[in-house]
Formats: C-alpha cells, structure tokens, sequence
C-alpha cells in the first residue's frame, strides 16, 4: 500500500483515538493543557488550539499542522505519528520560547524520519496499525510434558523395608524411654503382731486400736 493513499474517516479517527490513549498523549505537549485535536506533523506531537496556532505561524517548512478532527489523513501520516509521540518530545529541551524550540528541532525531525524507514521495513502497509503491536504481544510457551520415571519391583520393596526398619526403629526407641514403676509391697498388719491391738469394727472404718504396754 502506497504511504501517500488517503484512508478512510473512520480508519483514521479510530487510530488517531488509540494513539491518544497513550498518557503523553493526552495532553499538550507545549502547554498541558488537556484533550489537544491539532497535531504538528512534522515532530510527531499533539497540540491545543492555541499551541497549533504559533506552530502553524512557523510555517510548514518548519512544523505541518492538521486537525484531527476536519483534516484526512495518508497511511505515511499516520505512521510517522505513530513512531513519535509527545513522550520523545523531552529530548527537544525544556525551552520555553515555542519558535527558538522547534527552529533548532531539525536533528529532532531527522531521528523521526530514520523511524519511519524502519517500520516501513518492519511493518509495511498497514502493519504498523495493528493495535497488538502496540499493545505488546503475550508469548504463550508450549508446556512439555514431564515424564515420570518408571519403578521396578525390587525399588519398591527396598523402600518398603527402608519403611520398616524406621518404623521398627521408633518403636524400639519408644519401648526403651518406657520406665516400669512397681509398687513396692507395704508390710501388712496381723492380728498375731504383739505391738498393736486390732478391733475388728464390721460397721465403721478399720482403725489401729492402743499400743499395748510390754
């Protein structure tokens, strides 16, 4: 498609409207101001009115102006805006006298000129309109597929002894912190032991009776 064929309003105006959605776009690249429809042509940027109005009185040598809204718009005017854009515009200086700014903007204007050569070559046509590109592409990589190692029996019963062996390990260790307390015997009183008189009480708790005088 030839750079110079003129497209369609509704081509153009949607493109111009996804450009802009670009934040530095969304202002005036001279002034802030915000919403800017005039674009200097020549540096790539997007303009207010006021701000079109003395670019325009440098004269087209210096910066074209188009409005975005009444003007049409070739495939090479579109594309060179889309290389460019009001976030280069910084490299120009921060010099606040517009017609000192931009008459010693021609090294600016050449770099954009080198940007459009390359995406004539990188995206012919209308390539280079393609919102994805702008947008940035999502790669999607492939999942491969992990084998699982396969078992032999003997593997599976060398780790199940392994298993045994633990557990019998824990258990042995379990059964030796084990400590066995037995109740040592407490001698028992008789009836036949001389040194104490036992009362047999069926009705009342059994006690120990007075100690008996030798």
């Amino acid at each position: 498609m030839e750079e110079n064929k003129v497209l369609d309003k509704t081509t153009s105006d949607n493109f111009i409207k996804f450009l802009k959605t670009n934040s530095p776009n969304k202002q005036c690249a001279d002034c802030s101001k915000h919403s800017p429809v005039w674009v200097s042509l020549s540096f790539g940027i997007f303009l207010c009115s006021d701000c079109a109005s003395k670019h325009r009185a440098l004269g087209v040598a210096v910066s074209k102006v188009k409005s975005t809204l009444l003007d049409t718009w070739t495939v090479g005017d579109l594309r060179r805006l889309s290389v460019s854009g009001n976030g280069m515009i910084y490299e120009l200086g921060d010099i606040k006298d517009i017609r000192l700014k931009y008459l010693k903007g021609e090294d600016y204007k050449r770099k954009i000129d080198l940007k459009v050569k390359q995406s004539l070559k990188q995206k012919p046509g209308l390539d280079f309109m393609e919102r994805g590109d702008r947008k940035g592409n999502v790669i999607v990589n492939e999942v491969k597929a992990v084998p699982i190692p396969k078992f032999r029996d003997s593997e599976f019963v060398k780790e199940e002894n392994v298993i045994k062996e633990k557990t019998e390990d824990k258990v042995k260790i379990k059964k030796e912190n084990i400590f066995l307390i037995k109740k040592k015997d407490t001698p028992t009183v008789t009836k036949s032991d001389k040194k104490y008189e036992i009362n047999d009480m069926p009705n009342t708790r059994l006690g120990f009776g007075s100690k008996l005088n030798k």
